[in-house]
């Protein structure tokens, strides 16, 4: 039902799908033109599209602090260059900060747990975001 109505709404910013029983989304969200937030949160999602890369304009990423390293190791220079928020973001492999998210380099605020495994590569990330504001 979700991904037929998704991909008809061109001019979407915001997509809260907060303390939803949703476990999956759409690829069509990934492929919304204005979206600016995507809001996850208490929700039962553990994977995203690959087309969530497309979301040139997306701002926010609030995420249920799933295990979703392999999500992260898909980023490639440009990916999600838009991002000021990620929130909800369980590192439990270093490897996932040195193979992706260290290309996030716009983060204003930044909510992550992370396994003792990758604490010294995620605060090494972290040490080099010039304009982070909030860390959680």
């Amino acid at each position: 039902m979700l991904s037929e109505v998704v991909g008809n709404l061109l001019l979407l910013k915001f997509l809260g799908l907060r303390s939803t029983v949703l476990d999956s989304i759409p690829s069509a969200v990934g492929e919304l033109p204005c979206l600016e937030t995507l809001d996850l949160k208490h929700t039962s999602v553990t994977t995203l599209p690959d087309s969530i890369w497309k979301a040139k304009n997306l701002m926010h990423l609030y995420l249920n602090e799933v295990h979703i390293d392999a999500f992260f190791q898909k980023l490639t220079k440009g990916s999600l260059s838009s991002l000021q928020t990620l929130s909800g973001l369980h590192v439990g492999n270093e490897k996932v900060v040195t193979r992706g998210l260290d290309r996030l380099v716009n983060l204003r605020k930044l909510g992550v747990m992370c396994h003792e495994k990758s604490v010294e590569a995620v605060l090494n990330w972290v040490w080099l975001l010039p304009n982070l504001h909030s860390l959680k």
